[in-house]
């Protein structure tokens, strides 16, 4: 499976599980303080760090 749309966070911490039907376990991610985004190793869903406020 693969996410291709970016999923927003205004935190470099994180956790994916997966969809739900996936045997996926739930981890955590932190992005790298030189980085803006981070990849699950899983599912390649995208996170990327935005300093303005997620809705």
């Amino acid at each position: 499976m693969e996410n291709n749309k970016p999923i927003p966070t205004n935190t470099k911490k994180v956790s994916c599980s997966g969809d739900s039907y996936s045997k996926h376990p739930h981890i955590y991610l932190k992005i790298a303080a030189d980085k803006k985004d981070v990849v699950c190793p899983y599912c390649s869903r995208t996170f990327t760090y935005t300093e303005t406020k997620v809705k």
